[in-house]
């Protein structure tokens, strides 16, 4: 009799685990939708890469240590030519081809190429990074003109202490937040993880910050206005006395806002099973 009377619960029990069960199916099924398969592995190439055509900067960082040119694999082809400050290597171990290590002081000076270093708006910035710690100062991971103090071109780099993300744009007239527009992520970036970074400038009021191919939350400061130039060259992994702290690499930017559809198939394509 007591057997028949906890059918009802054992019944009751086997529904939920089923169900738990089925929940934590589609979680996986929508992680796997979200990464591609793993193994995917491919440099950006006209074959398949969105909007090759207005890709006016591409930066793979396969080169050889003590390299001072810096291939543009682009429809531009504007080769950076030098490395500024030290500290410096190229690892072999990426998951696409090579990467480059930054330990200190070090930025991979990109030319002062109209190409890049005059875009209007929008553009989109992307790269694949690898913090190696936090810090007490901004680490720049890219940007097309000088962004530190002057507030030239457009940038992409890491907060201080808090890892987070912050993309910008200014107007080169100078300091002060009413020559700059800046847009700052909620979610912070794990160190000695690699991240696939996207940022989007399409104006003032409109920015988006990609995260493994999750747009990320965002808050802002700075009034804005048009983005300006100077006559300062654009880098890779410093500005100023903004320096970046571990391995960068597949460095790119468009002359145009890459949709999220188009950002989460580059992800798609490139994460090559690091997570």
């Amino acid at each position: 009799m007591m057997a028949l009377r906890l059918l009802p619960f054992i019944f009751l029990a086997a529904i939920g685990l089923l169900m738990a069960s089925s929940q934590a199916q589609a979680g996986k099924n929508q992680q796997r939708a979200l990464i591609g398969a793993v193994g995917a592995c491919k440099e950006l190439n006209s074959s398949w890469t969105p909007q090759w055509a207005d890709l006016v900067g591409y930066w793979k960082l396969n080169e050889a240590s003590g390299s001072t040119t810096f291939v543009d694999s682009s429809n531009t082809g504007s080769t950076g030519s030098a490395i500024t400050g030290s500290g410096i290597t190229f690892g072999s171990n990426s998951y696409l081809g090579k990467y480059a290590n930054f330990t200190t002081a070090g930025r991979i000076d990109l030319g002062n190429n109209a190409a890049f270093n005059t875009l209007g708006l929008p553009l989109t910035m992307v790269a694949w990074i690898r913090v190696s710690s936090t810090s007490a100062s901004n680490r720049m991971i890219f940007a097309t003109d000088t962004y530190d103090v002057t507030y030239c071109g457009a940038s992409m780099q890491i907060e201080q202490t808090s890892n987070t993300m912050t993309v910008g744009y200014g107007s080169c007239l100078g300091g002060g937040s009413t020559n700059r527009r800046t847009g700052f992520t909620t979610e912070a970036i794990s160190n000695n993880k690699w991240t696939h970074v996207v940022t989007v400038i399409t104006g003032a009021t409109n920015m988006a910050v990609y995260l493994n191919g999750v747009a990320a939350t965002m808050s802002y400061s700075g009034t804005g206005g048009a983005i300006g130039y100077g006559a300062m060259n654009a880098g890779i992994g410093g500005d100023g006395s903004r320096y970046f702290a571990g391995q960068i690499e597949e460095v790119a930017l468009w002359k145009r806002a890459l949709t999220a559809a188009e950002v989460k198939t580059i992800y798609q394509a490139q994460h090559c099973g690091r997570h």
